[in-house]
């Protein structure tokens, strides 16, 4: 089935303080003579929910889709029929599963990196974090590799008081990130851990995996980056998620950003989550970090301006003084957040975000140079926001815009306030010579339009300044307030017949069905809207190879059973 455009009229509305009211949207080109669409392939069996995006591999000379599932098992499909061709199972105590949540990584055609907690069967418990290597050739695990135990400590500088990693309170589910090294035959993987209903005591971990030192029987983790070193976390069990202790995990679908540097080696840009900021007590939360290959991490803030800091509400000449940390704040002249339930009259940003659990983390930011300016990173925040800052000096804030609006109004509830609105990395393109980031935001509430934004950077006045340079759909439009009513997944993109397209999915619910977009790059126009045949995933990236879209679907948020869905792209004559 598929679903066509009822883009009804309805009043305009006006989003307030989203960048481009000046500019309402423009009238885009007609559809293309022949319209794209997406035609059903198959519908696998169902077996474990898998949260991880799909992966293309290559095994004993012929091609598969992988997907490691939240129930222990790594199975390869077929790309024509989406038959298991064959599986590897994680190894696990009896009672347990090997439970994948963060999307694994290739550190070379034929090796598969997967981290993955022991849990019962269904449960997002957890008692114990491992990582193995998955050897595609053989289809097995590699012996040369041993089951690697995830763990660690920290000190709180305050009191002397240890942090320990526990297992029952961190969770992985960033994507694990691969960097190749001068020096290194293999390189080393970053795998990254938060927390699941931010139960105290929990922070933020990444760890280095030297590959080489792990197949070479030497201790594989060979670096540690502790977000915070607060000990003081409150009563344990009890939800931090709106208090502003500890944490800071790194949890972004994404994971962190990988910046190759000039030489072959590169640099780390990890988003945390809600939690403490204090720069004196190494406590970085809601935070983008610089680190690097040994997961060193020093902000670079100034000790003068930044004396007296208050992580509540820090001050601008402080942040902005710091080389390898950003904090966002408001610009001069920014009204503070004012969602329509009242929660943050009288808050700072920072107080604003613990509040209604708004991490600055959940969002992986892009690295890229503005034509005729400078190298800057641009960075989503669950608040609605955008943030450019400066990719050399990480504490100067260029611009601040935002691109929807606070879920939530007068008669409507926003049914999860903790969700915020956007939870993705920027899908990056180039139009015209242009850098244009691909956003998909979400709403949950009844009012306010959501969906994908096109946002455009370049050089004004001087400097790097943001504007929209479409929505889809469009904002005033009834479908733009039917849809996109929960998480999004991630964007793709991909060329077909000389036009670029984004693909992104709308999220169902039970048996309401989720809905792949198909958007043309360059003005915002859908081509196709693909009814699903469940209701999709949050946060995966759908795989697009040889004219065919790969999405997993689960039956509720988390939860089995599970499938792997395939769509082909063709050309189709155009509807009325």
């Amino acid at each position: 089935m598929v679903l066509r455009s009822a883009c009804l009229a309805v009043v305009c509305m006006t989003l307030s303080a989203c960048g481009d009211d000046a500019a309402p949207n423009q009238q885009k080109d007609p559809p293309d003579p022949g319209v794209l669409g997406l035609s059903p392939v198959f519908r696998s069996e169902d077996v474990g929910c898998t949260l991880a995006s799909p992966l293309w591999v290559r095994s004993q000379g012929q091609d598969f889709v992988l997907s490691a599932s939240m129930d222990g098992v790594v199975r390869a499909y077929d790309p024509e029929s989406g038959a298991v061709a064959w599986s590897v199972t994680l190894p696990a105590p009896s009672g347990r599963v090997g439970h994948v949540a963060a999307p694994p990584v290739l550190f070379d055609d034929s090796h598969l990196v997967v981290a993955f907690q022991h849990s019962p069967p269904g449960s997002l418990d957890r008692d114990a974090h491992r990582a193995v290597v998955i050897d595609l050739e053989a289809r097995a695990l590699d012996p040369a590799f041993p089951e690697l135990d995830i763990t660690g400590s920290g000190t709180d500088p305050s009191n002397g008081s240890p942090v320990p990693f526990l297992a029952t309170n961190e969770y992985s589910r960033s994507a694990l990130v691969h960097a190749s090294a001068p020096g290194s035959q293999r390189g080393y993987v970053y795998v990254s851990y938060g927390n699941v209903r931010d139960l105290q005591p929990w922070h933020g971990w990444v760890f280095e995996l030297d590959l080489d030192a792990w197949s070479g029987g030497k201790p594989a983790i060979s670096g540690t980056l502790l977000t915070t070193h607060q000990s003081d976390c409150g009563p344990p069990g009890v939800s931090g998620a709106n208090d502003m202790l500890c944490g800071a995990g790194v949890w972004a679908p994404a994971g962190p950003l990988l910046i190759p540097n000039d030489g072959g080696d590169y640099q780390l840009i990890v988003p945390t989550g809600n939690g403490h900021l204090d720069l004196d007590n190494g406590d970085w939360s809601n935070a983008l970090l610089r680190t690097g290959r040994g997961l060193p991490f020093v902000p670079g803030c100034d000790a003068t301006a930044c004396a007296g800091f208050d992580g509540a509400n820090p001050t601008d000449d402080c942040l902005s003084s710091c080389k390898d940390l950003f904090v966002p704040r408001l610009l001069p002249g920014d009204s503070p957040l004012k969602p329509a339930s009242g929660a943050c009259d009288g808050k700072s940003l920072m107080e604003c975000y613990a509040e209604l659990d708004w991490d600055f983390g959940a969002n992986t930011p892009v690295a890229f140079t503005v034509p005729g300016g400078p190298e800057v990173m641009l960075a989503p925040g669950k608040d609605g926001y955008v943030y450019l800052l400066d990719a050399a000096h990480m504490g100067t804030l260029y611009d601040r815009m935002a691109i929807t609006d606070i879920c939530g109004a007068a008669g409507d509830v926003c049914t999860a306030g903790w969700a915020g609105m956007i939870v993705t990395q920027p899908k990056l393109i180039q139009l015209d010579g242009e850098p244009v980031a691909l956003i998909p935001t979400f709403m949950f509430d009844k009012t306010h339009p959501a969906g994908v934004v096109a946002v455009r950077t370049a050089m004004e006045g001087g400097a790097p300044k943001l504007s929209v340079l479409w929505r889809a759909p469009d904002r005033d439009s009834a479908e733009a307030k039917v849809h996109f009513r929960r998480h999004t997944s991630r964007m793709a993109t991909f060329d077909h017949g000389g036009t670029t397209y984004a693909l992104v999915q709308d999220q169902g619910s039970g048996a309401t069905p989720g809905t792949l977009y198909a958007i043309r790059a360059k003005d915002g126009f859908i081509v196709e809207r693909r009814a699903m045949g469940g209701p999709g995933v949050r946060y995966q990236v759908p795989l697009v190879v040889n004219d065919t879209v790969y999405v997993h679907s689960c039956a509720k948020p988390n939860e089995a059973p599970g499938h792997l869905e395939a769509y082909r792209i063709v050309d189709q004559p155009a509807q009325d």
